[in-house]
């Protein structure tokens, strides 16, 4: 069945691949096919669009050919000579013929009258309506009106256009045709508005200029001018002939020789154009085959993506090819209009003019560059150009556009060359040698952050918002041609912060200081008033304003919120609401600008904001004049060197910064302040003059037209202040100025190369990962798939590298990552966890060794990656608290001469007297408290369960050394969430370590006391989190008052570890069936074997379960019965402590031992079993209604019976188990909390006729019953396992029989060994804590800390 199932899905699974193989060839086939008609499509378009051209180039050599033909057809039938001598001339004929057909065509006056007036309204025939027979020049007699209709053709009523010309010329060949006297009445008049002599009084009613030149020229192409010498004196006045050869000529009108040569073409100057020229050459190419296309079809049929694609010339095209170019070679070249000698003079003419324009055009745009810059950089520095300056740099502009016309026509009509336009090279200028160093853009992104440092500096400053484009016009109170005039505005003043070049420094600081001064002096009378009348007519509109007025609005907008807004979010909504609200009234406009100008001076922090808020005004509205005012205060205030206001200086300096960086002042207006300040360089202008470079230097500084004033401007400065002896206060203000603007060059750390691997990893762990499930999984998945197979790559150890490095240098969440990434790496990787633990470690290790101040945060670090690895579940809490206590007892082994001294008279201990002071006792008398102050402390014994004691010296941990105490807090620390009651007698034992080492130090810094104190408070808060129904008195952790307290804690801790290792080692022999030979080796002693033997585990629950129960026995009463409680021995655990007292007793039987051996498992194993069943009992009564009355009532050991007294107990012994009223009853206790916040216990008896005596007497019952079924089952498995000579857990034989299922160690570990995840890792033999030494201060007192 299964050989036949895998078949099946085998050919499934082939069927799947070829279908899928199929599906992917169809889709492929589509995608092909796709491409083959778009590739189609594409190839026809490019047919059409080569095709296209073609005609384009035939029609326009069959146009140039037509023209060429209709013109020498026309110059024949109007040429005056005669072909043939003795006969009359194709004129004369026409004339004649004309005049026997006079009598037959109509001399009506109105409609002769209507001709001329069409003629003079500009109505002209086309040379098709000409050609009609019904045309009125064809019906008409107009011998009368040849005067008329020259006149109207030279004075029409509308303006002539270019596409009149043909019709007008037209007209005029059939009105020359009929008539003599017309070309002696119209040719007179054309040359007199060419010359300008026409004697008009007024030049709008003839012809224009170009319009006469164009019909002349016209004229001798049809043959009505013959003469040609008013022409050529024409153009030779046009082109500015030289007098003498080898020069230049001079152009007088360059649009007089671009009509004439555009008009005259090939038949007056004997050159073909160079478009005819071209398109002739390409039809000829395309003909030969030398062309872009092919002569024949020979395109394949199928279209391939991969061959290029060539177009094809059809034949048709080929013929009408052909025919074109044979007419326009065998006509068009060898027709003249004029004979050769005067093409040739005109031809000269005309090229000489070109030259001399293609040089002005050179010189023109090299000018017209320099001039742009000139004035870009004006309006820079200035914020504008002046009007003589907008106006020379439009008519320059004019000029090269008019230029790039004509130059660009006549070499089309010459076949010329454009000269080509060079750019001017923009060079840096080097320093001088002055100190000042050139700002590059070499940074990377430098260009996109322009002057400024960073992202967050450029965007207050250029991120400014434009209600332009956001707000309604007509809310702002803006006209549509208001709105682009200032868009124009903001374009030249802001533009799209690109950098100008300047080659040249102009000197408007020179030019324009004078000016500013004059009017700073016919203001400086009016400064100290300003401030007095403001405020005054401020405080009287206040009273006559009502609170709904929008000018009460205003003012509370100017003078309540404006003053608090101290964020860029709040000052744009301030702005926006004025420009809503109030920036359509000019008053309102002009009182906020006088706002602006009266900041107080000490508000040095506005000046940011109410710039921001000018450069938004200044974007919408134009009418400000902050920077004027400021300017002249600035310079008003310099002049008096007496009773100045410093504070009112600076204030005015700092807000000419701040407006330079929003580009609303020009950056003259800073320029010119440093210059004023260092004309007198002493006292306070020192003061302003740095005020100025700290504000806006820098900005000046790394902007590129500014640079070089700059510089030179800190040159100066630094120069001033070498020559003059000032104080070092000026000295060290002038140096910091200096180096805000420019500061040294740092030279720049060397990158150290990694492999691309190590790069990866690198990126992944310090950049990439974070401390959520998505980036955890996405970095395992990366890591997982490095190549771990290869041996010469070791990527275990990279990434152990790499988790420790980002660990150190990356975020503080970055050890809760790398933890996070060790526990999902666990399974896969196993080797990760393994070698980082080691790692950490050894790092803990090496300080600990070599102790040193700069591995401190190092190891500080290692310490917080090794708890969050234990809260991840990588580590188990037996390598935490054993670390614990190495770190703490390192280097402090007990000596033997010290434990050998310990052993005698003088330090042996005289009995169980406690060390410590009951908190009750503590302030009773204060006689015996200066007793036990002055009296000596009493020595003590060490144990000899105790390997460490903090108190003996060594290097490594000098008394004053506290870091030890900073890496047990760390980890504590970090392992403070996963603190439960569960593992509460761990945790404490580990504190109880921590108090004992903190009493060795004689003191202790501020830091590391409040780190022990956070440290308690954060295990208390956690511990009280859990769902836990103890007491609250041991949801916290006992703080010890004493060093001898905690050592004592310390040493029971330690004696009950000795204890519970020697009874596992004994029971290992003793199944091993050597216990004899063991036990007379003398390695356990016996006596210490027998004491408290009835425990065979010690678990983490059951460690501290009797611990502080009792604060009237001592320490050493209470840890004997915490140890006894561990064990939970009966009567047996008594006569052990019996039989401890004598040294020589008899060898004990080894089957009494065995039997002994299998009471203890079987006492275990239930009451294991019996806190289970407790534990979900518990629950159950939390979650449902009714639960079992026994799981709803407490445990009795956590509880403490009350003392009653000999009257209470002969009372009760009379009245015991009789309830109220009489009959049979059962006892309960009823528990309640004492004066000391300690649960109490009372006795209550029940009738048992009530309810829950049934109840708690059923239960009870049942318990009883299961509890005897499982004691038989349990001593069945054992004398099973005593007749099969092994442990009954490994005959899975005798399992199946009594199961009924197979059973494994897994499963039995499961349901009868390891209660807790944590039971397999027991604290390890390895307790790093060494013995008895010092003595030490006191750290804190308990319920006064806190705690």
């Amino acid at each position: 069945r299964n050989r036949s199932g895998r078949g099946a899905s085998a050919a499934d699974k082939k069927a799947a691949a070829e279908q899928k193989r199929k599906e992917e060839e169809a889709k492929a086939a589509a995608e092909a096919e796709q491409k083959r008609l778009a590739e189609i499509e594409r190839r026809q378009k490019l047919q059409a669009e080569y095709e296209s051209s073609i005609q384009s180039a035939i029609t326009s050599l069959e146009s140039f050919t037509s023209a060429a033909k209709l013109h020498e057809d026309l110059r024949r039938q109007l040429d005056p000579q005669p072909l043939v001598a003795g006969e009359k001339s194709p004129l004369d004929q026409e004339r004649k013929s004309f005049e026997k057909s006079k009598k037959s065509l109509k001399s009506d006056l109105k409609k002769c009258t209507a001709f001329v007036k069409k003629i003079k309204s500009g109505s002209y025939h086309t040379p098709t309506e000409l050609n009609s027979p019904n045309n009125p020049i064809r019906t008409l007699n107009l011998t009368r009106y040849v005067e008329e209709v020259a006149a109207a053709l030279t004075e029409p009523q509308t303006k002539v256009k270019q596409s009149d010309i043909p019709g007008m010329v037209m007209l005029c060949v059939e009105m020359h045709r009929r008539y003599d006297t017309f070309a002696k009445a119209l040719l007179p008049t054309l040359l007199a508005g060419i010359s300008g002599s026409s004697g008009k009084a007024d030049e709008g009613e003839s012809l224009p200029r170009r319009i006469c030149l164009r019909l002349i020229t016209e004229f001798v192409l049809y043959g009505i001018i013959t003469d040609m010498k008013p022409l050529v004196k024409i153009i030779k006045d046009a082109a500015g002939v030289p007098s003498e050869e080898g020069k230049d000529y001079a152009v007088t009108d360059a649009n007089f020789i671009v009509t004439f040569s555009k008009a005259g073409g090939h038949e007056i100057l004997g050159c073909v154009p160079r478009t005819i020229r071209l398109d002739c050459e390409r039809l000829q190419k395309e003909i030969s085959g030398e062309g872009e296309g092919n002569l024949a079809n020979d395109e394949p049929e199928e279209v391939s993506t991969e061959t290029p694609f060539i177009p094809t010339l059809s034949t048709t095209l080929v013929g009408k090819a052909k025919s074109t170019i044979d007419i326009f070679t065998t006509a068009a070249p060898s027709t003249r209009a004029v004979p050769p000698k005067m093409t040739a003079s005109l031809h000269t003419h005309c090229t000489g003019a070109y030259r001399t324009l293609a040089k002005s055009y050179v010189t023109t745009h090299r000018r017209l560059q320099k001039l742009e810059k000139r004035c870009e950089q004006d309006r820079l520095l200035q914020g504008n150009l002046s009007d003589a300056r907008e106006k020379g740099l439009s008519d320059a502009k004019s000029l090269m556009e008019s230029l790039t016309k004509s130059v660009e026509s006549l070499s089309e009509v010459l076949d010329e060359d454009v000269p080509l336009l060079v750019e001017e090279e923009v060079v840096e200028e080097e320093t001088d040698g002055k100190g000042i160093e050139l700002w590059t853009k070499g940074e990377a992104g430098s260009e996109r952050l322009g002057p400024f440092d960073d992202e967050e500096t450029r965007s207050f400053y250029c991120d400014v918002p434009d209600f332009l484009s956001t707000k309604p016009h007509a809310l702002l109170g803006i006209s549509e041609a208001g709105v682009e005039k200032q868009r124009e505005k903001n374009k030249r003043q802001y533009g799209e912060d690109e950098e100008v070049e300047i080659v040249e420094m102009p000197g408007e600081v020179e030019d324009t200081l004078p000016m500013v001064e004059e009017e700073a002096d016919e203001d400086e009378n009016e400064e100290g008033d300003d401030d007095v009348v403001m405020e005054e007519s401020k405080g009287e509109n206040v009273d006559e304003e009502n609170k709904d007025t929008p000018h009460y609005k205003l003012m509370v907008l100017l003078e309540q919120e404006l003053p608090e807004a101290s964020r860029r979010e709040k000052i744009d909504e301030i702005a926006d609401r004025f420009c809503a609200n109030h920036g359509s009234n000019k008053k309102s406009r002009k009182r906020l600008y006088e706002t602006f100008f009266l900041v107080p001076r000490a508000r040095l922090d506005l000046l940011p904001y109410y710039s921001r808020f000018a450069a938004i005004m200044d974007r919408v509205y134009s009418d400000s004049t902050l920077v004027t005012e400021l300017e002249q205060q600035f310079h008003g205030q310099a002049r008096f060197k007496k009773n100045q206001n410093i504070e009112s200086r600076l204030r005015t300096a700092r807000y000419i910064g701040e407006l330079t960086k929003f580009r609303v002042a020009p950056p003259i207006v800073a320029l010119r302040g440093i210059k004023r300040c260092l004309q007198d360089f002493t006292g306070y202008n020192i003061d302003i003059a740095c005020c100025l470079l700290e504000s806006c230097g820098r900005y000046l500084f790394r902007t590129k037209h500014t640079h070089k004033k700059i510089a030179e401007l800190m040159d100066t400065m630094m120069r001033l202040k070498k020559a003059r002896n000032l104080d070092e206060r000026s000295i060290a203000m002038i140096n910091s100025a200096f180096f805000m603007v420019n500061p040294p060059l740092q030279s720049s750390r060397p990158v150290k190369e990694v492999p691309p691997l190590e790069a990866y990893l690198r990126y992944l762990l310090a950049s990439t990962l974070e401390a959520d499930d998505k980036s955890v999984s996405f970095v395992s998945k990366q890591i997982q798939r490095l190549p771990w197979s290869d041996p010469s790559i070791d990527c275990g150890g990279l990434v152990c590298k790499y988790m420790l490095k980002a660990c150190r240098k990356g975020r503080y969440k970055t050890t809760k990552a790398v933890a996070s990434l060790v526990a999902n790496l666990k399974r896969s990787k196993p080797e990760v966890p393994s070698r980082l633990i080691d790692a950490i470690l050894e790092n803990i290790d090496w300080f600990l060794e070599n102790p040193n101040f700069r591995d401190n945060q190092r190891t500080i670090v290692c310490a917080r990656l090794f708890g969050e690895l234990y809260c991840s579940g990588v580590l188990p809490s037996s390598i935490i608290f054993e670390q614990i206590d190495h770190i703490l007892n390192f280097q402090h082994d007990i000596p033997d001469a010290l434990r050998d001294a310990s052993q005698n008279e003088m330090f042996a201990p005289r009995g169980k007297v406690s060390q410590t002071i009951l908190e009750d006792e503590e302030l009773e008398e204060d006689d015996e408290d200066d007793e036990k102050e002055n009296a000596e402390p009493a020595a003590v014994p060490i144990s000899r369960f105790s390997k460490y004691d903090p108190r003996v010296p060594c290097e490594t941990d000098p008394p004053m050394a506290v870091f030890r105490i900073k890496l047990v807090c760390t980890i504590l620390d970090a392992i403070s969430s996963q603190v439960t009651m569960s593992n509460k007698s761990k945790v404490e034992l580990a504190l109880a370590s921590l108090q004992r080492y903190l009493f060795t130090k004689p003191s202790l810094p501020s830091d590391v006391e409040f780190s022990v104190l956070d440290l308690f408070d954060t295990l208390d808060s956690q511990l009280k989190k859990g769902p836990s129904s103890k007491k609250k008195a041991q949801a916290s952790f006992h703080r010890h008052t004493t060093w001898l307290e905690a050592h004592t804690f310390v040493v029971a801790a330690e004696k009950a570890k000795y204890i519970d290792n020697a009874r596992t080692k004994t029971r290992l022999l003793a199944q091993a069936g050597i216990m004899g030979t063991e036990n007379a080796s003398g390695e356990m002693d016996g006596d210490l074997l027998d004491d408290d033997m009835g425990s065979v585990e010690m678990s983490d629950d059951d460690e501290r379960s009797s611990d502080g129960e009792s604060d009237d026995e001592s320490v050493g009463d209470s840890s004997d019965e915490e140890v006894d409680a561990q064990g939970g021995s009966d009567n047996d655990s008594e006569s052990g402590n019996e039989s401890e007292e004598s040294d020589d007793e008899d060898d004990f039987d080894h089957a009494a031992y065995m039997r002994q051996l299998q009471d203890e498992a079987f006492e275990s194993e239930l009451r294991k079993m019996t806190n289970e069943a407790l534990e979900k009992g518990k629950v159950s009564a939390r979650t449902t209604a009714g639960g079992k009355v026994s799981s709803q009532m407490p445990a009795a050991p956590q509880f403490i019976a009350k003392k009653v007294t000999a009257e209470e107990h002969d009372a009760g012994e009379t009245n015991m188990d009789v309830p109220f009223g009489g009959g049979e009853g059962m006892s309960f206790k009823l528990l309640k909390r004492g004066n000391k916040g300690k649960m109490e216990e009372k006795k209550l008896v029940v009738p048992k006729s009530t309810n829950l005596a049934r109840v708690a007497t059923k239960i009870d019952d049942e318990a009883a019953k299961e509890h005897d079924l499982l004691k038989a089952k349990v001593l069945q498995y054992e004398a099973d396992s005593a007749d099969a000579g092994g442990n009954v857990y490994l005959d899975e034989t005798k399992l199946e029989k009594n199961r009924n299922r197979k059973l494994t160690m897994e499963t039995l570990d499961k349901n009868f060994g390891r209660s807790k995840p944590e039971a397999p890792y027991k604290l390890s033999e390895r307790f790093r804590g060494r013995g008895p030494g010092r003595g030490g201060g006191r750290l804190f007192n308990p319920g006064r800390g806190r705690g």
